[in-house]
């Protein structure tokens, strides 16, 4: 199926210009070999990305009258950090008391935070939350108000600390317009925060996209979350392979053929 292939090599510290999760490369790729189809063949991307960034690491904090912001800490946290920076930026940003307690050796662990608030004097404050994902790492739906209840507020869910569960590579070297030209999409959730997420590609021929046809040598890259937003890698460098072949025109014939035969020997 593949003819003419031809195994590109990228390292983002390679790069002409940009950021290691958005930048321009220049690549060498020999136009006589008409290269058809472009794949992700494999990737290496370091998980040096925070769990809470400059877009989502703000909340509303209502007070019976009064409206505090609530900043947490840009960095990456586990349930406890978490906790620990939770009960201290509530503090700081209210009037009232707050703590947090987590099931971590109880029966049963649901995996959510009970905030509790004293000093009060009966007034049940609220978590107002926008359409950015603090709410998610918190156990909270987005753009939802939550209202304490006798001095007590559950998360609704499960905590989430995981800053992206899916990187998409994007890139201009594919046809993939209607989808932001997506090269892949890499899962990267079972991977420990700075070690390595490492992608290796068991599929070509279905993961292909049609290559841009230009001359250009010059081609960009950028990895981003699931609202097209930057990851950013906080400097560490990414690697990709890419591979490029020239797809038989014979293929597209023979399914037709082999389709054609498997209908009408019915």
């Amino acid at each position: 199926m593949f003819h003419n292939k031809e195994i590109i090599y990228i390292n983002s510290n390679n790069k002409i210009t940009g950021s290691h999760s958005n930048f321009f490369i220049n690549l060498t790729i020999p136009q006589e070999k008409n290269f058809t189809h472009v794949a992700l063949l494999s990737a290496n991307i370091p998980k040096s990305y925070y769990s809470v960034v400059t877009d989502n690491n703000t909340f509303q904090l209502r007070e019976g009258a009064n409206l505090f912001t609530v900043t947490i800490t840009i960095a990456n946290y586990n349930w406890k950090s978490f906790k620990t920076e939770l009960t201290s930026k509530l503090n700081l940003a209210g009037a009232f008391t707050y703590s947090i307690t987590f099931p971590s050796s109880t029966v049963p662990d649901t995996s959510k935070y009970t905030f509790s608030v004293t000093g009060n004097v009966g007034v049940q404050p609220q978590f107002i939350f926008s359409s950015n994902n603090i709410s998610t790492l918190m156990g909270f739906n987005a753009s939802t108000t939550y209202i304490f209840s006798a001095d007590s507020l559950i998360s609704a869910n499960v905590i989430n600390l995981q800053k992206e569960d899916t990187i998409y590579i994007h890139s201009n070297i594919c046809q993939n317009q209607t989808n932001n030209n997506i090269l892949e999409a890499i899962y990267g959730n079972s991977s420990e925060y700075f070690s390595n997420i490492t992608y290796y590609n068991n599929n070509v021929a279905g993961t292909s996209k049609k290559i841009t046809s230009n001359n250009s040598s010059v081609y960009s890259f950028f990895l981003s979350d699931e609202n097209n937003n930057e990851i950013n890698l906080n400097g560490i460098n990414c690697n990709l392979t890419l591979i490029l072949y020239r797809e038989y025109e014979i293929i597209p014939l023979l399914y037709d053929f082999l389709k054609f035969q498997l209908l009408n020997s019915v």
